[in-house]
């Protein structure tokens, strides 16, 4: 069976460290063709380079730092909106996934797939400037309007989007939480086997404006026997100088374990804002996977983690959590637990869930459709059945306005995504009428004689006929632009032969230019 085809478009550079998009998309690829299209970041410092994946990857190489003027934004954004377009039309796709609140200028006005919102964060509380926050706030509104799942990482997000928009958008929205990705270490190869002097503290994501330097330096004044291990990109901020911080930059996700093997305790020093409030911290679960003991600050998304983690509400209990640690260095959670814990919210459980949503989402359409057609069949038939003595024009003008109204705006305004599930509708329909009409007998028809009684029956099946027949003969339909061609030909410097609607590939190009075409015909006729 084809694989449905999904463009995915993140909001962070595929090269940027690990995140929510990275590994929703690799693990949908299993199900779809997925084509990630994302933003060519310049300049960045630290990029992680990503093992090759079986997935379209597209950058996007738009105007360096275009996004600090106004006009270039606009080029940007133009640029961007029209790749995914571009994509989409390609491709094909019938699920759009996208993950910021502007994508919704991407989506095309006549796209009939499914379109999936990921809301990850409270993106307006990103945004410090007032007209952009109010844009930003509309663009999110106009987004959840058009999607058909919205899907979010935190309880909190849930309320914030219901208090933003309405409480009408709920039964839109699905909790996908963050998970933690790869195998579950073994316990034993977490267990430091350095005899340090320092009790080590390691933190390891991204450090920007949030991350509370305040505490970590007070920290070091009143306690002489700690240090901090800091492993990540810089975003907005610089790390304060000292003796016993050590910034050791971005590192392979893979080789995280080798380089906090033997850290004490890692630790997630936040200061407490509307974006923290709304995070589901996808460190959280790899710090638990690492089977360390761990210092969080305490908000109410992440209560629920209460189990392996110490809290802390201020600089007195920071401080307190930290002489506890040191005197008793015992690993809070047992290592059933902490398996259980991973295998019950991996990454692979949160797709799983994406797909389940999907598959019922989807299900409901086709049921939805097919009724449609039922309706519109029972709709039709019955007023000709029972409508025998009425006279010629009536019943021609019937047929044109129950019948043939409906099946233009069928045919013409949604065959790409509706016709093949309102076709078994109408059949359906069609099946009912005639079994009804077959069951009433030639004296309770409300015919006046057998012959009338015969012509209209046959005129009834050459109507319902028709959707059929169409579907039959119309084929399908391409744009004569370029991109747009169902096969292309490579005579130089090599020779191949490609058909892109099935991707078979044939080297022979002289034998298909001499009409060999069984190959491409066959694979063609397996979808």
């Amino acid at each position: 069976m084809n694989k449905s085809e999904l463009v995915y478009v993140m909001n962070v550079d595929w090269n940027w460290i690990k995140q929510r998009p990275h590994f929703i998309a690799e693990l949908l690829n299993a199900k779809f063709n997925v084509h990630v299209i994302y933003q060519h970041r310049y300049g960045r410092i630290g990029l992680q380079k990503r093992k090759k994946v079986d997935i379209d990857l597209n950058p996007i190489y738009v105007i360096p730092r275009g996004d600090r003027y106004n006009f270039l934004s606009k080029v940007n954004t133009t640029i961007k909106c029209k790749a995914v377009k571009k994509k989409i039309k390609k491709t094909e796709a019938n699920i759009l996934y996208l993950t910021f609140p502007n994508q919704v200028e991407a989506i095309p006005n006549d796209y009939k797939g499914i379109v999936i919102y990921d809301c990850m964060d409270n993106h307006p509380a990103f945004v410090n400037d007032e007209c952009q926050m109010k844009k930003m706030i509309r663009q999110e509104k106009n987004l959840i309007k058009r999607a058909d799942l919205v899907l979010v990482s935190s309880n909190h997000l849930i309320d914030i989007l219901k208090s933003r928009y309405g409480k009408k958008i709920e039964e839109k929205i699905i909790l996908v939480r963050n998970g933690y990705n790869g195998a579950i270490l073994e316990q034993a190869k977490t267990v430091s086997e350095k005899n340090h002097k320092l009790y080590t503290f390691a933190y390891f994501g991204t450090i920007s404006t949030w991350f509370n330097f305040d505490f970590i330096l007070r920290s070091l004044e009143d306690c002489a026997d700690i240090q901090y291990e800091l492993f990540g990109p810089l975003a907005g901020v610089q790390i304060p100088k000292h003796e016993r911080i050590h910034y050791h930059g971005t590192v392979e996700h893979e080789k995280l374990l080798e380089n906090i093997k033997d850290a004490d305790c890692l630790i997630m020093p936040f200061l407490i804002n509307e974006i923290i409030e709304a995070v589901d911290p996808v460190k959280l679960y790899e710090y638990i996977n690492f089977d360390k003991n761990i210092l969080t600050c305490r908000y109410e998304e992440i209560e629920r983690f209460k189990p392996f983690v110490y809290f802390y509400t201020g600089y007195d209990e920071f401080i307190m959590q930290i002489q506890n640690l040191k005197s008793n260095n015992d690993v809070k959670y047992c290592n059933d637990d902490r398996e259980m814990f991973l295998r019950e919210n991996s990454w692979k459980c949160r797709v799983d869930t994406i797909i389940e949503t999907l598959k019922q989402r989807g299900m409901k359409i086709r049921l939805y459709e097919s009724l449609i057609g039922v309706i519109i069949a029972l709709g039709v038939g019955i007023p000709l059945i029972l409508g025998g003595s009425l006279d010629t024009w009536r019943t021609v003008l019937t047929v044109a306005i129950v019948i043939l109204v409906p099946l233009y705006v069928v045919t013409h305004e949604l065959k790409k995504t509706y016709s093949d599930k309102f076709l078994w509708g109408y059949i359906l329909g069609t099946i009912c009428i005639v079994t009804f009409e077959l069951m009433k007998g030639k004296k309770l028809c409300a015919y006046s004689n057998y012959e009338t009684f015969y012509a209209g029956r046959q005129y009834l099946w050459i109507l319902f006929a028709i959707p059929l027949y169409y579907e039959i003969i119309k084929g399908e339909n391409f744009d004569i632009n370029f991109g747009s061609q169902i096969r292309s030909y490579v005579f130089h410097p090599y020779k191949l032969v490609k058909d892109h609607r099935t991707g078979y590939e044939m080297g022979n190009v002289d034998a298909v230019m001499d009409g060999e075409l069984d190959g491409f015909i066959e694979e063609y006729l397996k979808r």
